[in-house]
C-alpha cells in the first residue's frame, strides 16, 4: 500500500493531467486504486486540492492552463 504523501503526489499529477479536478473520472480513480493507492488517502488528497486554501494558488494555475 502507498503512503499518504505518495498518493497526494498521485492525484496532484493526475489533476494536472486532467487539467482539473473536475475531469476526474471513476475510471481515473480505479488506476490509482489498482497501482495500490488506498481508497480513503485518494479520497483525502481530491478533498484537499478541492478545499484546502493551502491549495488554492494551485489550483488557480491548473484552471489558468
Amino acid at each position: 500500500m502507498k503512503s499518504y504523501k505518495e498518493t497526494k503526489a498521485a492525484v496532484k499529477s493526475l489533476i494536472l493531467k486532467k487539467r482539473g479536478i473536475y475531469n476526474i473520472y471513476n475510471l481515473d480513480l480505479s488506476i490509482l486504486y489498482e497501482q495500490g493507492h488506498n481508497v480513503t488517502n485518494v479520497q483525502n488528497a481530491l478533498d484537499y486540492f478541492k478545499y484546502s486554501p493551502q491549495a488554492k494558488s494551485f489550483m488557480d494555475k491548473v484552471a489558468a492552463m
